[in-house]
């Protein structure tokens, strides 16, 4: 019995070591105003194409036959982006990026663009949703079996303490 109690705070311990923060993002992209269109690229994810400086590019998942790609300019080469496949649009604005262009951190919130070759105006919103590890899953599990095996050890004593 008391080998049982050891080996299940073993296990918990495990549990809690092994479990990591769920800090893992997706950006949510959504375009509206002339165009529309909405892609997400992951928190986590290396860009493409990199010039130093100057832009970061991302190929994004395939639409039908073609894949569609996302290039982000820097501050000093007239902010926005430049998407190509979903739709054809070319923004300048803003920067919507922090750190370099090999680490992109996007920003988050609700930036109006500007398309230098026609007169109209995009609203790009950028939001987060956070996607849980697979350590979070981990000690959800490891936490329910110590539930069970608690509920289960109760009924036995109660079954004992009965006769």
């Amino acid at each position: 019995m008391k080998i049982k109690s050891i080996l299940s705070y073993c296990v918990l311990a495990a549990a809690f070591l092994c479990a990591g923060a769920a800090n893992a993002m997706v950006y949510q992209f959504t375009l509206t105003g002339h165009d529309s269109a909405q892609w997400q690229i992951d928190s986590e994810r290396v860009p493409d194409y990199t010039w130093p400086n100057s832009i970061t590019k991302f190929l994004l998942e395939p639409v039908g036959e073609e894949y569609a790609e996302v290039t982000f300019f820097s501050g000093t080469n007239g902010g926005g982006f430049d998407l190509l496949g979903l739709v054809e649009v070319t923004t300048t604005g803003e920067q919507l990026y922090t750190g370099s262009e090999s680490a992109p951190v996007f920003r988050i919130g609700v930036f109006v663009l500007d398309s230098p070759a026609a007169d109209r105006s995009h609203t790009l919103t950028i939001s987060v949703a956070p996607v849980p590890e697979p350590e979070t899953y981990a000690m959800l599990i490891a936490g329910l079996g110590l539930m069970g095996l608690m509920a289960h050890r109760r009924r036995k004593r109660a079954k004992v303490s009965a006769l």
